[in-house]
Parts: structure tokens; C-alpha cells; sequence
């Protein structure tokens, strides 16, 4: 008993910060040597999940650590392919949850330290997100729920949350650390899908849920179209101007969840986030969030209801019943909560009051005019 009680506190005083941050700094190989041995013994549930916590918030923060220099091969070489430190941190999913269920595992970094993420940061916490999740679905655990990925999954969506910062931005913001992270979380969300597309014959999961949700319900193909529609609200609360919405709203946002291309994995996410949309744009009570996230709809998909075929055929169900719940809807929210209808005012939508319709103008080019979709509204219900 004396053995294992040392044993144990000397497992806590190796989770110190500072020596955490020497062994990033000057010792990776003495890291990968404690989480090489654990998943030879299959030993995991010891009390080393400080040190791991720890040992990763270092690694992220030091930008000439191993994680940084274990990128794609193509950029990385040998040791890009082959991730030695990162697949001995992140790269056992059994390791991993196991310290992930008393909320210290390697995916588990503190919320301040996250907070001062830039974007080469983000992006290097989604491929470590990525290497488990890759675990995950080799083995024969979908459907098992898995607590570090669930927190990993929606800690990630978190570091986009202040684009709204970029509301009125006209020209540079390309180039502005909150564009980038916004980027490299979108990223993130496609490679996670590109995984689920890998190993799609272990993918079992339900189309349509019918019951109301709960968090930390469902599978993690729930959880990440649920991330989707965050990341979309987080882009809806850029208004103007106008370019600086199309950009953010369509070319980084949009068009990135909607390209199956027939895969089935991107048919099956398109399918939740659409319904998840609606769902959220067609409650009861709109409010602020659910107004914005129609705003962008409407901005990306237009007033007209189009073809069922061909390009945006992925979104032509969501745009069918979009258009008819604004059609129908719009006034009587107006009239109601005008606050919060003219939130979804937004891009290249514009409100016509004294015709009760919505216009929708597009770039000017060559034309003489610069050309408009309307979308009339139904007048207003029991107001």
C-alpha cells in the first residue's frame, strides 16, 4: 500500500506545469515513454491524467514542440507520416476516454488556455482531436459514448466563437487571426467527415431523430452536425458588409458543409444539419439566435426556390421549406418582435416595408441594373 500511495503521488508531482513544460521543451521522448507504456500494459485508469492535460496544453502553447513538427507528411517528411509523439498522446482511444472520464485526458485543455488560441493552435488541437476520433473508428466503439471526444468536439467549435468581432470589417479581414480560426475549425469539421466517409461500414446511426435532444445524447455524428449549426449561428453574426458576409457566410462557412458530391457520409451530415436549421429556425418563439441563423440562410440560398437538380441540389429541400416558413412566418414576426425579425436582415437581403417583401440584390457586373429576387410575404396573423 505504501508502494502504490507513492507510486501515485509521484504520478501527481510529475503534473506540474513547469515541469510539463520542460519535458515538451527539452524531452518528448520521456513523454511518449509513459504513454507507450500504458498502452503496452493496458494500465489506465492510474492517476497520470493531470500530467496528460498538462503535458498537451505545453505542447500546444510551445510552437516548436513535436506536435507542431508532426504535420502531413507532405510538408513534414518521415516523422509527418509516421506521428510518433502525437499517436503516443492522442492515438489510443481506450487511453484516451480512460482519463477523459475524470475530465483529464490529453483533449482536456482548460478553458484559458484555450481562449489565447490562435489559428496554427486550433488547427494543431483538431489534428489531435482527429488522431482519436481516427481510433475511435477503428475499433469497435460507435455508439459507445465517449466523454473526452464529446467535450474535445465542442471545445474546438468554442474557439470560433467571437467572429462577430468581424461585423463591419470591410477590407484585410482575410488576413485576421479570427478569419483563420474560423477557417481551421471549418477544416476540422470537413476532415471529421472525410473519417466518418473512411469508415463508414461502422457508422450506424439514426437519420432522423424524432426525440427531442438532450446533451450528451446521440452519436457523434449528432454531436458534429450540432457543432455545424454553432459554427453557422457564430458566422451569422456578421451582417455587413455586404462582401465580407458572401465570404464568410457562403465561401467559408456554407459551401463546406453543403458538398457531398454523393458521399454518403456528407449526404448523411447535410441531411441532420437540415433539419437541425429548420428545426431551429421554425420554433414557437423565434429568438435572436434562431433569426440570424434564417438571415444567413437566406443571404446563401436566395429567395427563389429553384431547381430540385443540379447545382445547390443539396440545399434545395432546406431552401424549399425556408422560403415557405419566411413567406408565411415574416410579417406576423415582424409585427410581434420587430427587434428580432430585423436581425435576419443581413447581406444582400433587404426589407421592402411598403411592398411586404423581401429583395435579395445581386453584384451589379455589366448590367445596367443590378439584379433582384423577391420573396413576397404573407400578411400578418392574430396580431
Amino acid at each position: 500500500m505504501v508502494t502504490t500511495e507513492c507510486a501515485r503521488e509521484t504520478l501527481l508531482l510529475i503534473a506540474n506545469r513547469k515541469f510539463c513544460r520542460h519535458i515538451i521543451a527539452s524531452s518528448p521522448l520521456t513523454a511518449m515513454a509513459f504513454f507507450d507504456a500504458m498502452t503496452e500494459q493496458e494500465k489506465y485508469r492510474i492517476s497520470i491524467g493531470q500530467f496528460a492535460a498538462n503535458l498537451s496544453t505545453e505542447a500546444l502553447i510551445n510552437k516548436d514542440s513535436m506536435l507542431y513538427h508532426e504535420d502531413e507528411g507532405y510538408y513534414s517528411g518521415l516523422i509527418g507520416y509516421v506521428k510518433p509523439f502525437s499517436n503516443a498522446l492522442f492515438g489510443n482511444f481506450e487511453l484516451v476516454e480512460a482519463l477523459g472520464s475524470s475530465n483529464n485526458s490529453p483533449l482536456d485543455i482548460n478553458y484559458q488556455s484555450r481562449s489565447l488560441w490562435d489559428a496554427a493552435q486550433t488547427e494543431a488541437y483538431g489534428r489531435a482531436i482527429l488522431i482519436t476520433f481516427k481510433s475511435y473508428l477503428e475499433g469497435d466503439n460507435w455508439g459507445t459514448h465517449s466523454y473526452a471526444l464529446y467535450r474535445a468536439f465542442n471545445d474546438i467549435q468554442g474557439v470560433c466563437s467571437d467572429v462577430y468581432k468581424l461585423d463591419g470589417v470591410e477590407t484585410g479581414f482575410y488576413s485576421t487571426d479570427i478569419y483563420q480560426r474560423l477557417s481551421e475549425v471549418v477544416d476540422f469539421i470537413k476532415h471529421a467527415i472525410d473519417l466518418l466517409e473512411k469508415y463508414k461500414e461502422k457508422v450506424h446511426t439514426k437519420w432522423r431523430r424524432r426525440e427531442a435532444r438532450q446533451p450528451l445524447q446521440g452519436d457523434l455524428s449528432d454531436v458534429l452536425a450540432e457543432i455545424m449549426v454553432e459554427v453557422i449561428f457564430n458566422a451569422s453574426t456578421v451582417k455587413s458588409p455586404v462582401d465580407t458576409c458572401w465570404t464568410i457566410h457562403r465561401n467559408t462557412v456554407w459551401s463546406a458543409f453543403f458538398r457531398s458530391y454523393n458521399r454518403d457520409m456528407y449526404k448523411l451530415m447535410e441531411f441532420k444539419l437540415r433539419r437541425l436549421l429548420y428545426n431551429e429556425i421554425a420554433l414557437e418563439r423565434m429568438n435572436y439566435k434562431s433569426a440570424r441563423i434564417l438571415g444567413l440562410c437566406l443571404n446563401v440560398m436566395g429567395l427563389h426556390v429553384g431547381k430540385k437538380s443540379g447545382y445547390g441540389s443539396e440545399e434545395y429541400a432546406l431552401r424549399k421549406v425556408i422560403l415557405a416558413w419566411t413567406k408565411k412566418n415574416f410579417l406576423t414576426l415582424y409585427a410581434r418582435l420587430p427587434d428580432v425579425a430585423e436581425t435576419a436582415i443581413m447581406g444582400s437581403i433587404t426589407f421592402d416595408k411598403e411592398n411586404n417583401r423581401l429583395v435579395k440584390t445581386y453584384l451589379k457586373g455589366l448590367s445596367r441594373e443590378a439584379p433582384k429576387e423577391f420573396l413576397d410575404l404573407d400578411p400578418p396573423r392574430n396580431v
